[in-house]
């Protein structure tokens, strides 16, 4: 506790620097304790003449504003140590200009009028005539908020009062400092230190809590994953300082949304990339924060954000765990980044994707949604007939593309292996939606130019016999060497089909599908019929140059020729 000392009632300058000298000593020279905060906040309302004082932490993560401390005279709900005392932030303007700016504020309700804002109702809900609101800094951040008032017969507090309170704020702060400094390193276990969001682990812990629930009870969990865009271009043009201040203030956005969710909480799993989880509310709800926090930080933030969504209601997949609900969030928030999508795009309900020149049917979000060898294969059919080239090749890449879009694959590679040869080759490919996070262990297994020994890959390998092959991630059973592909791109499945040529050249298509996909084996027979179609007749052999892979925007184009 701080030791109680008398202190004069602030009033003329010489009482005030007398009442603030006096606090901070009695600050300086605390044993710090549990109670450290009521004496703190003590001591704060003495100085400041007031009848009631309360400290506040701001919980970034939530968007709440949290009491945790009420001295003085208590109005109706408040207690000295309250459990459950909280404001959301977005309700009140005056608070969260507070919080986000610094900006301390006066309110007051003058004798018989009627309340004008937030602040001002909850003045009169508390039976306060005035209040000083005040930001407390601690490490150079807004840690919450200090809030003093006095009774409606008493003096009202005056623009007068601002700087004063601002002083035994900055008194206030430092010994929350001292206090937090104890807790530092368990703190820093679980918070983010430069949003002040919970971290990953945080995150991680909750959401296994959650899909616990979702079993046991069925409640709904919803993921939001979200992705500040340009960040990298920021640092670049502007400096790491300039990034730094981008990723406080989309949290700012972030935590605003969140705390008009109950229950839920925001994280920043690192870099660029955030998320909100929300148990045990509707899905819709929790889309439609997703949707006022990209128009938000469309508003706020020079690129805004990517979004994607992720909910138990919209799969209703048995055995779903945690890591896949997030998975899928991920694959979602990834697809909204490389489609330039505006809006959340949520995993398992169909949406539409921006409009690209070289795709002629809609992408759509399908899994769970059956497709039609018919309706497969005509597809095949119309690509084959569009087909300007005769090649193997050609036509391979356009039924490879037709089948990609029905199913709405992550990628399809294409693979020759030359009569008389025993490697694959990579000769064509289109990468339209790869987590970053996996990109670079992908890559390693197609960009080797001496290609990969058929003997290696059995699955494939009977592939090329024309076999439709499909290989799970989680197949016990499957061939090692295909999981391993499997793994390193972050997919659950993939299907494979092929067939030889009139040259006696082999072939070999592969289509990798993650958790938004179409489950591949809808369409197995399907790509195998297409590939037969596309094989048929092919006279000269032509491929497309290396595809690049890790730019992800290569597309089916003018084939060129190259020497068998």
């Amino acid at each position: 506790m701080v030791d109680e000392q008398p202190t004069p009632v602030a009033g003329d300058a010489e009482s005030r620097l007398r009442a603030l000298t006096d606090f901070a000593k009695a600050v300086g020279s605390a044993r710090w304790s549990e109670d450290v905060l009521l004496g703190v906040a003590e001591e704060a309302r003495r100085a400041l003449d007031a009848d009631h004082l309360s400290l506040s932490r701001w919980e970034r993560g939530s968007g709440w504003l949290r009491t945790l401390v009420n001295v003085g005279e208590l109005g109706p709900y408040e207690e000295q140590r309250p459990s459950t005392e909280i404001y959301p932030v977005s309700v009140y303007p005056l608070a969260l200009r507070l919080l986000e700016s610094g900006s301390p504020f006066l309110a007051s309700i003058p004798a018989g009028a009627d309340p004008r804002d937030s602040e001002e109702s909850l003045l009169q809900e508390l039976g306060k005539g005035s209040g000083l609101g005040l930001p407390v800094h601690v490490d150079g951040q807004v840690w919450g908020e200090m809030f003093a008032t006095r009774r409606t017969d008493r003096p009202a507090f005056v623009p007068a009062d601002l700087d004063f309170g601002q002083a035994v704020a900055v008194q206030v702060a430092a010994g929350i400092a001292q206090a937090e400094h104890l807790a530092k390193v368990e703190a820093l276990a679980y918070a983010d230190p430069l949003t002040g969001l919970a971290n990953r682990r945080v995150l991680d812990d909750r959401l296994d809590v959650a899909m616990g629930r979702h079993a046991a009870e069925g409640i709904p969990v919803t993921l939001v994953v979200a992705d500040l865009n340009d960040l990298k271009g920021i640092n670049d043009r502007r400096g790491h300082d300039a990034g730094d201040a981008v990723l406080r203030a989309f949290a700012d956005v972030l935590s605003q949304v969140t705390g008009d969710l109950p229950g839920a909480i925001a994280a920043r799993l690192g870099g660029d990339e955030f998320a909100i989880l929300a148990p045990d509310l509707p899905a819709d709800r929790v889309v439609e924060a997703a949707e006022r926090l990209c128009a938000q930080a469309r508003r706020s933030l020079p690129a805004g954000t990517s979004c994607g969504v992720a909910s138990t209601e919209d799969l209703p997949e048995p055995g779903l765990t945690g890591a896949g609900l997030f998975r899928i969030a991920d694959a979602a928030q990834y697809r909204a980044k490389r489609t330039g999508l505006r809006e959340p795009v949520v995993a398992g309900r169909s949406i539409g994707l921006v409009d690209e020149p070289t795709v002629r049917l809609e992408r759509r979000a399908f899994r769970g949604r059956s497709l039609t060898v018919e309706g497969v294969l005509s597809a095949v059919a119309r690509a084959l007939d569009e087909c300007e080239r005769t090649d193997p090749a050609s036509r391979l890449y356009a039924a490879s593309e037709a089948v990609a879009v029905l199913g709405d694959v992550c990628s399809w590679f294409v693979s020759r292996v030359a009569a008389g040869d025993d490697r694959f080759r990579t000769v064509g490919s289109d990468v339209s939606r790869l987590p970053e996070t996996y990109l670079s262990d992908f890559n390693a297994f197609f960009d080797d130019a001496d290609g990969y020994a058929v003997s290696d890959f059995p699955a494939s390998q009977r592939a090329c016999e024309g076999r439709a092959v499909v290989v799970a991630a989680d197949d016990p059973e499957a061939d090692p060497a295909e999981v391993a592909i499997l793994a390193a791109g972050g997919f659950v499945e993939m299907v494979m089909a092929g067939g030889q040529d009139a040259s006696g050249d082999r072939w070999l298509v592969e289509l990798f599908a993650d958790e938004l996909s179409v489950p591949v084996t809808d369409y197995a027979l399907a790509l195998r019929a297409g590939v037969a179609m596309a094989l048929a007749g092919g006279s000269a052999v032509t491929v497309l140059p290396d595809a690049d892979v890790a730019g992800g925007s290569k597309r089916p184009g003018e084939p060129e020729p190259v020497s068998g």
